[in-house]
């Protein structure tokens, strides 16, 4: 079981985070905004794949390459299509989805789900080809829980934020895992082979595997042998106001999360300018990095941004928060 994540966009532009989670079995294909160009540096079968599409907040830079996703997607595709958007963002994608002329009912497109994420509920629609989009069905509500979507080997959870409107911070996170400890083969006098493999399929609940001439019974060397290992998460926040309630909110929904991606992409002597515009600070961004016990911190510098611009931003950072670096795209000259 494996949890990575892609950077897309450029120095020049807008962004967006892929997620992937495999089980080894499985994949689970996770999209959080689609800036201008992001979904383009997906392979195609990842975008037809895609289990489900996250918007933080649904500003140009988040929105632009989304037309690029629904072209694709309501032809063809493997999974359902499902956006999640933030407070008042359903009403957004319904005029997304009437801005364009469709000129026939294809027997091959496909419905959207639409999830609009509330303080303490989630509101479900449905959007479909057969009337052109042209309105919600299925309406329905339900309570929100701890997580937004829990799958086998990952979920997905949410914060709502102010960032010149609703936004919202997602995170995501592996689920632990089984392992074989080496350390204990070795402590018990044991050697690798073909048993091994059948004592780490857990789809196997019982039996038997032959070591030497004795049988042995799996769920024993489970017990024996096995250690949990936790799952990795990633959080992604694309821009927020960070004042006391946020900072208490989003340390704890951050708490020991291994990589916390964030736009900060002010100093902190412009920190009223950064809060005119919904934005925060990279040295606010560090702080929360470090109350949350984050393992590291990938700030996201402003779009178009040369490196003269981005040099103070990093050294604001790691003087709170040693383990910031900026992400691997390259910057304007």
């Amino acid at each position: 079981m494996a949890l990575s994540f892609r950077i897309l966009g450029s120095g020049e532009g807008d962004r967006a985070l892929f997620v992937q989670a495999d089980s080894g079995k499985e994949v689970t294909r996770l999209l959080f905004d689609a800036g201008e160009g992001c979904p383009g540096q997906l392979q195609e079968f990842e975008v037809l794949s895609l289990d489900h599409l996250f918007f933080s907040t649904l500003h140009m830079e988040q929105l632009c390459g989304f037309p690029y996703i629904l072209r694709r997607r309501t032809e063809r595709g493997s999974t359902p299509n499902v956006l999640w958007v933030p407070p008042g963002g359903a009403a957004i994608m319904a005029n997304h989805f009437g801005g364009y002329f469709w000129s026939h009912r294809s027997k091959t497109r496909r419905d959207w789900e639409i999830r609009q994420i509330n303080e303490d509920w989630v509101d479900h629609s449905r959007l479909s080809p057969t009337d052109r989009f042209s309105a919600y069905h299925d309406l329905s509500t339900e309570p929100a829980g701890e997580a937004l979507v829990t799958m086998p080997h990952c979920t997905v959870r949410a914060i709502l934020l102010t960032h010149l409107g609703p936004c919202v911070a997602y995170r995501v996170d592996e689920a632990s895992r089984q392992v074989i400890d080496s350390s204990l083969l070795k402590e018990h006098g044991l050697t690798g082979g073909p048993w091994l493999q059948q004592v780490k399929d857990l789809s196997v609940e019982s039996g038997a595997v032959t070591l030497g001439e004795q049988d042995r019974d799996i769920g024993e060397l489970r017990a024996l042998l096995m250690r949990e290992v936790p799952g990795k998460s990633v959080a992604w926040l694309s821009g927020a106001v960070l004042d006391k309630p946020s900072y208490k909110g989003l340390s704890t929904f951050l708490h020991g999360c291994d990589t916390v991606i964030a736009m900060a992409p002010y100093v902190n002597a412009d920190l009223e300018e950064a809060r005119k515009n919904g934005h925060c600070t990279a040295r606010q961004m560090a702080r929360l990095a470090h109350m949350a016990q984050a393992g590291e911190l990938i700030l996201m510098p402003p779009n178009h941004s040369t490196e003269a611009m981005r040099q103070p931003l990093l050294e604001e950072a790691t003087a709170v928060f040693e383990a910031t670096r900026f992400p691997d795209i390259t910057p304007l000259a």
